[in-house]
């Protein structure tokens, strides 16, 4: 079910299944980015590529594809604790604030992320604010 802008509230949670980092995820961002840094080719994951899988992952819930228009912002990212080849990860993301755009049928939403190991460590936090449209009248 898709959520739009105006299905939101501040405070809302959402949690994403888990996914495991293989070593193929870490190498093949290695080959795409061109950071080929030994610290990676040894199994540590890169931080972005942590970053991206949450995104998949939240995409994965199937509540965003059609609502979201754009990514505006990371800020305050974190990176608290390595992950590495053969890790679980999840994401948990809370909805911050909510602004209406002047643009009438679309709004501003920061929400906060937290990337989860399976140990229940947050690896990595931060917010990030999109751009929703409003629910089709």
């Amino acid at each position: 079910m898709t959520l739009w802008f105006n299905d939101l509230a501040v405070g809302q949670v959402l949690e994403t299944g888990p996914r495991e980092v293989v070593a193929a995820d870490i190498l093949a961002f290695a080959g795409l980015t061109g950071d080929r840094n030994q610290i990676h080719l040894d199994g540590l994951a890169h931080g972005l590529l942590v970053a991206g899988i949450s995104s998949g992952l939240l995409f994965d819930l199937g509540h965003f594809g059609e609502s979201t228009l754009a990514l505006l912002e990371l800020k305050e990212w974190k990176f608290l604790a390595p992950v590495r080849a053969g890790d679980t990860v999840r994401a948990r993301f809370t909805v911050e604030s909510l602004r209406p755009a002047s643009r009438g049928d679309r709004g501003i939403v920061v929400r906060r992320v937290e990337i989860i190991d399976q140990h229940g460590t947050v690896v990595q936090d931060g917010r990030a604010s999109l751009l929703l449209a409003c629910r089709p009248r």
